[in-house]
């Protein structure tokens, strides 16, 4: 048995969720408590963050796994989330340390905004309650029945990614929209049960996931083509007066912690592209075909964009 809890005052401890295992877990498996043979007693709570993956808070510092906040808010996932994107971090420190990119700034690139990740949180508000909220007894039980009922009709590739902690956006929105149509009337009820704000808050993650969906696969094409990579360097190359730069232009985010394209595009300028790069021996980066012209660093925010649209999308599970 598991529970959603925030870290409001008014929350019961820990000791006190505990406690009141004992008579719902009787309850729930159907026993008297006097007849259960007790083994041992496992308890533990899994803290998660809501602006999670978390930034780098200093420079030459970068927090992984657990620590990152990358883990699902639903599952609790760490082991599996770290398992997930190892590949990813190990790719990443390797070329921060070979470029040199190792202030809070660069390093946060590789825990970018994850639309994917923060469109989990919505689905635990619905799962949470609020001390003095009167919710239908069978509303999160029919919510949960109604999703998986039609997860698993539409097949595999709608079920699995979810089952293994991994959002995309049309399966979440086909999901959702089969149910809305199925069970209209209880629409209503769940909105009032989250709230609006969260609602409005999930939707923009939502539409992020489907614009890192778009931006994904756009940028497939980028990742095996010279052709395309020498036309990145030829756009850096301009530097400050790329008018790419000029129209994403402005804060280094959007407030939703999502990264503002024209600082990525400044720092991929940053240096002039025009720069020799390195020698493959003496960077220790091993570069593709189209990438002979990048400077680490450079290298290094092209590949953290790639990914963050990779992963923010959730386009790195296969079935």
């Amino acid at each position: 048995m598991f529970s959603y809890l925030d870290a409001e005052p008014y929350r019961p401890s820990m000791l006190d969720i505990f406690e009141e295992y004992w008579p719902r877990m009787a309850e729930y498996q159907g026993v008297k408590l006097e007849d259960i043979n007790f083994k041992r007693a496992l308890f533990g709570f899994f803290p998660t963050y809501r602006e999670s993956p978390l930034q780098p808070g200093f420079d030459r510092v970068l927090q992984i796994g657990d620590a990152s906040g990358i883990q699902s808010p639903l599952s609790f996932g760490g082991f599996g989330a770290m398992t997930r994107h190892l590949r990813r971090l190990d790719k990443a420190i390797h070329e921060a340390l070979a470029a040199d990119a190792l202030d809070k700034g660069s390093l946060g690139l590789i825990h970018a905004y994850n639309p994917s990740l923060s469109s989990a949180w919505m689905m635990q508000k619905a799962m949470s309650l609020r001390p003095d909220q009167d919710t239908p007894p069978d509303l999160i039980n029919r919510m949960l029945g109604g999703n998986f009922q039609i997860m698993e009709s539409m097949g595999d590739p709608v079920l699995k990614p979810f089952l293994q902690d991994v959002m995309q956006f049309r399966p979440l929105v086909s999901t959702i929209g089969r149910q809305m149509v199925e069970d209209p009337a209880f629409v209503p009820p769940l909105i009032a049960h989250v709230g609006p704000g969260p609602v409005a808050d999930w939707l923009i993650h939502v539409l992020g996931m489907g614009a890192y969906t778009v931006g994904n696969s756009l940028a497939e094409p980028l990742k095996n083509s010279s052709e395309l990579k020498g036309a990145v360097v030829a756009l850096m190359a301009a530097g400050s007066s790329n008018p790419l730069a000029r129209i994403f232009g402005g804060a280094s985010n959007n407030g939703s912690g999502a990264p503002n394209p024209g600082a990525l595009l400044g720092s991929l300028s940053s240096g002039g592209a025009a720069a020799a790069a390195l020698p493959e021996s003496a960077e220790g980066i091993q570069r593709r075909p189209g990438e002979e012209n990048l400077t680490p660093r450079q290298l290094y925010t092209l590949n953290r964009i790639l990914e963050a649209l990779e992963y923010g999308s959730g386009s790195d599970y296969k079935i």
